[in-house]
């Protein structure tokens, strides 16, 4: 492995989101509704999002790590990718820029 040096940056995006239950899906046979069983549906993953706003992101920390703990840290958190050779996840790496027109 190299000596190269990368900086990993933690942070955490933020989104608000929205859901809308109507009234009278939520509401029983007896008449009885409770504002509740909608929390405990969006909670339990029931509801579909309405709409969504990103309202920010925070940088946690900053750390900065070698290129045989970059590759280690790489696999662990992309254990998907893993079957990569080292090339493909060093270019995957080195291709870091946002590309807004893609």
């Amino acid at each position: 492995m190299s000596d190269k040096k990368y900086y990993v940056v933690t942070a955490i995006s933020q989104h608000w989101i929205k859901y809308v239950i109507p009234v009278e899906d939520i509401t029983s046979e007896t008449g009885e509704v409770k504002k509740e069983w909608a929390l405990d549906s969006v909670t339990m993953g029931e509801v579909e999002e309405f709409s969504q706003m990103h309202i920010g992101e925070n940088i946690i920390d900053v750390i900065e790590e070698n290129e045989e703990e970059i590759i280690s840290r790489f696999d662990e958190e992309n254990s998907y990718l893993k079957k990569w050779d080292l090339e493909q996840k060093l270019n995957y790496i080195k291709n870091w820029r946002y590309k807004p027109w893609l």
